[in-house]
C-alpha cells in the first residue's frame, strides 16, 4: 500500500520517492520515471494498494531487520514489475515466487525489468 509521497519531489528532475507498507512496517520506494509521472498524474496515490515483483534493496549490502533499517535503505520498483492490486488484496509477502504475465502492449520502455510476457 502506498503510504505517502516523499518531500523530496521538489523539482521534475529529483528522484520520486515514496512510502510503501505492508500493514506493519514501512520502507521507501523509489520509483523509476513511468512510476513517477503516475504518481504526478495521481495514478498512484495514497492508499492505493499495488503488487510488485523482482523489487531491487538499494542503499545497502545487507538485509536487515525493519526496525534496524538505516534512512538510505529503500526498494527500487519499476513500472514493468508493479501494477495496482484488487482491493482486497492480502498485504505482505506473497509465496508464490510466479511473476504476473503482462501482455507486451502494456510495457514501458523506460520500465525496467519484465518478469513475465504474455504474447
Amino acid at each position: 500500500t502506498v503510504v505517502s509521497p516523499g518531500n523530496s519531489n521538489k523539482s521534475k528532475n529529483a528522484a520520486a520517492i515514496i512510502e510503501v507498507t505492508d500493514g506493519w512496517y514501512g520502507i521507501r520506494a523509489l520509483l523509476d520515471p513511468p512510476l513517477k509521472a503516475f504518481l504526478r498524474r495521481r495514478r498512484l496515490t495514497v492508499g492505493q494498494k499495488i503488487i510488485v515483483h523482482g523489487a531491487e534493496l538499494v542503499g545497502s549490502q545487507n538485509g536487515c531487520t525493519p526496525l534496524e533499517a538505516p534512512d538510505s535503505l529503500m526498494l527500487k520498483i519499476t513500472a514493468n514489475s508493479t501494477r495496482c492490486a484488487r482491493w482486497d488484496a492480502k498485504l505482505g509477502f506473497h509465496r508464490d515466487p510466479r511473476p504476473f504475465p503482462l501482455p507486451l502492449a502494456s510495457l514501458y520502455s523506460e520500465g525496467g525489468a519484465v518478469g513475465c510476457i504474455d504474447v
